[in-house]
C-alpha cells in the first residue's frame, strides 16, 4: 500500500521489504527506513526533504532523488553496501555539504559505482561519497569506493568535480529526438511519462516490449492517479523487470507465452494499441480485469477498415480501432495500419515497428484525449 504520511523512525529496524510512497509526500523523515531490508524504492516528484539516516542501513541499490528535493541531511544513506547508483534529478538543489567528523556526510557509500550530477548541482561537500570509518572522536573519511564513475554533462561542475578528486568521468549522451518530436518529448516529461529506461537513449531508436511496458505503467499512473504494485510472483521466466511486473499485475500484459515476455523483442503497433487499451479499460471500467476482458465492450464508433485489416490480429482488433476513433494512433499512410511485420522484408525494415518518441507520442495522447 502507499504511505502518504510518514513518521520520524516509523519503519525502523523492521522486516520491510517492500514499499509504495504516496504521490502526495513531501518528506522522507529522520530515520525512517533506517535498517530496513528494503531494496526498491521510487521517490517521486514532490518530495522536499530528505532527513537524516532515512535510507541508512538498507539494502538499496540504486537512490534516485527527485528534481523538488531542496534538502538533504546527513547520513541520508551511509552504510548501504548494496548501494550501486545514485542519481540526482535535475532541480531546485544547488548543492549539500554535511561533513563534519561528528555527524558524518550525506552519502557515506562504500560500493557506489555509479554517480549521476545534473547542472543544477554546483557544490558538494569535501567528504561526501567517501568510505567512512567511525573513529574514537568522530569518523574517519578514507577514500572514494575503488569503481565510482561520475556521470554528467561536458563542461559541467561534475565534469571538473570528478577531475580534481581524479575520479572516473563519462559524459552523459543526451537524448536523441527528431525535430517533431522535440515538443512532444518535452510534453511527455512534464506529464511524467518518461520511465526511467528511457532517460538519455536515442529516442528514434525502435522500442522494445520491455520498454514500453514501463511507458504503459506510466500511462496507467497518470490516468488513474495511484502507483501501480509490481505482481509479487512472477509468471516469467525471462525477465525480473519491476516495470514488466507492474504491467501484468495491473493487466496492461500477459505475455508471448504462459512464462514467457519476451523484453528485448521490438514492438509492433497492434501491441502497442492493445497495452494502451488495456490501460484505459484498467483506469475506466469497473471491475474490469484482462482475463474478463471478453466480458466488457468499448463505447466508440468503430472507423473503416484499414485495407490491411487482415494482417490485424483478432486479438489486437478491437484495440487498434479503438485507438485510431480517439486520434490516438493513425495509420501509416495509403489505409494501412501496418499492426505487425509480415514479410521477412518488413521484418527487416522494422515496418510495423514503433519508436521510442513514436510510443512516446502516443502515451501523450493516451492523456489527453482519454483522461
Amino acid at each position: 500500500s502507499a504511505f502518504p504520511n510518514l513518521s520520524k523512525r516509523m519503519f525502523e529496524r523492521s522486516s520491510l521489504e517492500n514499499v509504495i510512497l504516496s504521490k502526495d509526500t513531501k518528506k522522507i523523515p529522520d530515520g525512517c527506513f533506517l535498517d530496513c531490508p528494503i531494496e526498491e524504492i521510487e521517490l517521486y516528484e514532490g518530495i522536499e526533504i530528505i532527513e537524516a539516516y532515512a535510507f541508512r542501513g538498507t539494502k538499496l541499490k540504486e537512490l534516485i532523488i527527485p528534481s523538488t528535493v531542496k534538502e538533504l541531511e546527513f547520513q541520508v544513506a551511509s552504510y548501504c553496501p548494496e548501494l550501486k547508483k545514485i542519481e540526482f534529478k535535475n532541480g531546485t538543489l544547488a548543492g549539500f555539504d554535511e561533513d563534519s567528523l561528528s555527524l558524518g556526510a550525506t552519502f557515506m557509500v562504500e560500493n557506489l559505482e555509479t554517480l549521476i550530477l545534473p547542472e543544477n548541482i554546483t557544490h558538494i561537500g569535501e567528504n561526501e561519497f567517501k568510505v567512512a570509518e567511525a573513529g574514537r572522536h568522530g569518523f574517519n573519511f578514507i577514500k572514494y569506493p575503488d569503481n565510482l564513475t561520475i556521470y554528467g554533462k561536458k563542461g559541467s561542475y561534475a565534469e571538473a568535480y570528478a577531475a580534481e578528486r581524479k575520479l572516473k568521468f563519462v559524459a552523459i549522451k543526451e537524448e536523441i529526438v527528431s525535430a517533431w518530436a522535440k515538443a512532444e518529448i518535452a510534453k511527455a516529461d512534464e506529464l511524467g511519462l518518461i520511465p526511467k529506461i528511457l532517460d538519455g537513449v536515442d529516442l528514434t531508436d525502435k522500442i522494445t516490449r520491455a520498454e514500453f511496458a514501463a511507458v504503459a505503467v506510466k500511462v496507467y499512473e497518470n490516468l488513474s492517479g495511484s502507483a501501480a504494485i509490481p505482481a509479487v510472483i512472477n509468471p516469467f521466466t525471462d525477465t525480473k523487470d519491476v516495470e514488466i511486473l507492474k504491467a501484468y499485475n495491473i493487466g496492461v500484459v500477459n505475455g508471448t507465452s504462459a512464462t514467457t515476455y519476451s523484453p528485448d523483442d521490438l514492438l509492433n503497433r497492434e501491441q502497442a494499441a492493445a497495452m494502451l487499451t488495456r490501460v484505459f479499460k484498467k483506469t475506466s471500467i469497473l471491475n474490469w480485469t484482462l482475463a474478463t476482458d471478453s466480458q466488457f465492450a468499448l463505447p466508440y464508433e468503430k472507423p473503416a477498415l484499414f485495407a490491411d485489416d487482415e494482417d490485424i490480429s483478432d486479438w489486437a482488433k478491437e484495440s487498434v480501432y479503438f485507438m485510431v476513433a480517439n486520434g490516438i494512433i493513425n495509420g501509416v499512410g495509403n489505409n494501412k495500419f501496418a499492426p505487425k511485420n509480415v514479410t521477412t522484408e518488413e521484418q527487416a525494415q522494422g515496418y510495423a515497428n514503433a519508436t521510442r518518441e513514436q510510443a512516446l507520442l502516443i502515451a501523450v495522447r493516451m492523456v489527453e484525449n482519454l483522461k
